[in-house]
C-alpha cells in the first residue's frame, strides 16, 4: 500500500499546482459527480421497492409516488451529468495544456547539445501523449475511485442485510481479484512502457520521411525508406500484439470470476424467490446491487491496468521535467560596446578540436568577417558568443563581463539580432515573420516597409491578396530562397540590436541584392558590432577585420 501511495504522490506532484489553479472547476466536477453517483446508488433500492408495491397490489397512490421519485431522480441525473461532462472536459483540456506547456518551457532551456541528440518529433509526441494520459487518468479516477469504494461498501451492506451467504461470495471475489492483480502488476507496467516507447519511435520515423522528402527524391530512396518504415511497423505491431495478449489474459481471468459469481447469484436468488423466502423486489435489489458491486470490482481491474499505463507516462514526464537547464547568469547590461575572446579552445564530444587558442576583440562601429573552410567551426564560434555552447576552454567577455555572469536570455532578446543561412519561417503572416519576437510590432510597420522597399520586396508583398497579412504558408505564396533570406535579414535589421550576427547572408542573393546589403551594412555600421560569415569576397571586402577560424 505504501508503494502505491508513493506512486500516487508522484502524480500529485506533477499536477498538484494545477488542481489549486482550477480549484473552483475541480470542486464543481467533484460535487456534481458525487450527486450523479448518489442517484445511481439509490435508484436500485427505489426500483426494488416499486416492484414490491406492484406485486402486492398496494394502493395506486404509492405507485404514483415511486414513479414520481424515479422520474425526478432521472431528470436531476441528466441535468447534473451535463455539468460533470462539461467540467471534466475543461479540466482535461486546461491541465493537460498547462502540464505539457511547463515541460516544453523546461526543455527549451536545456543545452543546445540536448537537442542535437534528440528527435524533435519523438519529444513533442511523447510530451503530448504523456500529459493527456496523466490528466485523463487523474481526473477520471479521482472521483470514480472513491465512489466505487463507496459502492462496494454500500452494496456489501445491502447484500449482507438480504443474504449473508452471498456476502461470503463477494469476499471470495475480492480475494481472487487481489491475487490476479499481484501476479500481473509488474508485467503490465513493463509491457506498457515498451509499447509507448516503440509507438513514439515509429511515429518519429514516419514523420522523418516528410522532413527528408527532398533528400529522398534527389537520391530516389523511396524503396529504402519504405522498407525502413515497414520494418519499424512490424516491430511496433509485434509489441502491440504482445501487450494485447497480456492485457486480454489479465482482463478475462478477472472477468471470468465475475461472470461465474453473477451466475451463482441469479441461481441462488431464483431458488429463494421460488421457495418464497425472498420477495421479487428484494431479489431485484440483491441482483442489482450485486451487479453494481461486480461493476465496481471490474472498475478496479481496469483501474489497475490504466494505473500501470499511467505510471509509464509519469516516469517519462519526470524524466523530461528533470532535464537540466543550461546555465544563465543574472547580470543585465544595457548596450554592447565590445566582445573580447581570450584563448578560446572548443571541440564537440568525441570530435577533433574546432577552435584552438583563438583571441580577438570586436568593438562597436566595425564589421568583422569570420573566415574559414567548411566545417571549420565558424557558425559554432558565433553560437559560442551567444553562449549557446558551454564546455569550452578560455573566456568570452562582453563589456568586460564574463558571459557566464550575464543574463544571456535578456541579452539575446534585446541586444543581439541574427540572420541565419538556414532561414527560419514561422507559422503566421508575412508581417509576423518580419517582426516575430519583437515588441510593439505595429509600431514597426513604417520601418518594415522602408527595408522591404530597399530590398525590392515591397511590391511582391503588396501584390498578394492580403498583402503583409498574407499567410506565409498559403498555397498562393511562392517565395524564392532569396526572398526568404531577405525576410530573415530585414527581421534582424528591424530589431535594431547593437550586435548583428549574419551567417552567409548572401548565399541566396542575386548581385543587386548583394550590393544593397553592402550599402545597408555600411549605413548601420557606426552603431553596431557586425559579425558575418561569408565566402563572398565582395562582402568580405567591407570588413574592418578578418577573423580566421580553423
Amino acid at each position: 500500500m505504501g508503494a502505491v501511495q508513493f506512486k500516487l504522490d508522484r502524480i500529485v506532484r506533477l499536477i498538484g499546482c494545477y488542481l489549486k489553479k482550477y480549484a473552483s472547476l475541480f470542486t464543481i466536477f467533484i460535487s456534481t459527480s458525487i450527486v450523479v453517483w448518489g442517484i445511481s446508488i439509490l435508484m436500485p433500492f427505489v426500483t426494488g421497492r416499486l416492484i414490491d408495491v406492484l406485486v402486492s397490489d398496494s394502493h395506486r397512490s404509492r405507485v404514483y409516488q415511486y414513479v414520481a421519485i424515479i422520474a425526478v431522480m432521472n431528470i436531476v441525473n441528466l441535468a447534473v451529468q451535463y455539468f460533470v461532462d462539461l467540467s471534466n472536459t475543461k479540466l482535461n483540456g486546461k491541465i493537460a495544456f498547462d502540464l505539457s506547456f511547463r515541460i516544453y518551457k523546461n526543455i527549451k532551456k536545456a543545452p543546445l547539445s540536448f537537442f542535437e541528440n534528440a528527435d524533435s518529433v519523438y519529444l513533442s509526441t511523447r510530451i503530448n501523449e504523456d500529459s493527456n494520459c496523466i490528466i485523463n487518468f487523474f481526473v477520471r479516477n479521482c472521483v470514480n475511485f472513491i465512489t466505487n469504494i463507496l459502492t462496494v461498501l454500500f452494496g456489501f451492506i445491502m447484500i449482507f442485510q438480504i443474504s449473508p451467504v452471498i456476502t461470503l461470495l463477494f469476499i471470495g471475489i475480492m480475494i481472487a481479484y487481489i491475487i490476479i492483480y499481484k501476479a500481473f502488476r509488474q508485467p503490465l507496467y513493463q509491457s506498457n512502457f515498451i509499447l509507448v516507447e516503440k509507438r513514439n519511435q515509429y511515429f518519429s520515423v514516419m514523420t522523418e520521411q516528410f522532413k527528408l522528402i527532398k533528400y529522398i527524391k534527389l537520391n530516389s530512396l523511396f524503396h529504402t525508406f519504405d522498407e525502413n518504415l515497414i520494418k519499424r511497423f512490424k516491430d511496433v505491431f509485434n509489441t502491440v500484439m504482445n501487450n494485447f495478449r497480456l492485457n486480454y489474459l489479465f482482463s478475462n481471468l478477472a472477468a471470468g470470476i465475475l461472470v461465474l459469481a453473477n451466475i451463482i447469484i441469479i441461481f441462488f436468488g431464483g431458488i429463494k424467490v421460488i421457495n418464497k423466502e425472498m420477495t421479487i423486489g428484494n431479489f431485484t435489489i440483491l441482483s442489482t446491487y450485486f451487479n453494481l458491486v461486480l461493476t465496481a470490482v471490474h472498475y478496479f481491474i481496469e483501474f489497475s491496468k490504466s494505473y500501470q499505463q499511467t505510471l509509464v507516462s509519469v516516469t517519462r514526464m519526470e524524466q523530461m521535467n528533470e532535464v537540466a537547464a543550461e546555465h544563465n547568469g543574472t547580470i543585465r547590461i544595457d548596450g554592447i560596446e565590445s566582445i573580447d575572446i581570450r584563448n578560446l579552445d572548443f571541440k564537440f564530444e568525441h570530435q577533433k578540436t574546432l577552435i584552438k587558442n583563438l583571441s580577438c576583440t570586436m568593438n562597436k562601429g566595425n564589421i568583422y568577417c569570420i573566415y574559414g573552410s567548411n566545417g571549420s567551426g565558424k557558425s559554432t564560434f558565433l553560437n559560442m558568443i551567444a553562449n549557446l555552447y558551454s564546455g569550452y576552454q578560455g573566456e568570452i567577455f562582453i563589456n568586460s563581463y564574463n558571459i557566464n555572469e550575464l543574463d544571456m536570455y535578456y541579452l539575446r532578446e534585446w541586444h543581439m539580432a541574427y540572420s541565419n543561412q538556414a532561414v527560419t519561417m514561422v507559422t503566421g503572416s508575412i508581417y509576423e515573420n518580419l517582426t516575430y519576437g519583437l515588441n510593439n510590432q505595429e509600431d514597426l510597420r513604417d520601418t518594415v516597409i522602408y527595408w522591404c522597399k530597399r530590398f525590392n520586396l515591397y511590391n511582391k508583398i503588396v501584390s498578394l491578396p492580403a498583402g503583409f497579412e498574407s499567410d506565409i504558408a498559403a498555397d498562393y505564396i511562392t517565395l524564392s530562397g532569396g526572398e526568404k533570406a531577405k525576410i530573415s535579414f530585414i527581421r534582424a535589421l528591424v530589431k535594431d540590436a547593437p550586435v548583428l550576427i549574419l551567417d552567409e547572408p548572401t548565399a541566396a542573393f542575386d548581385k543587386e541584392s548583394v550590393t544593397i546589403l553592402k550599402e545597408c551594412l555600411m549605413e548601420i555600421k557606426p552603431g553596431k558590432i557586425i559579425l558575418l560569415i561569408t565566402h563572398d569576397q565582395n562582402i568580405a571586402d567591407i570588413a574592418d577585420k578578418i577573423i580566421r577560424i580553423g
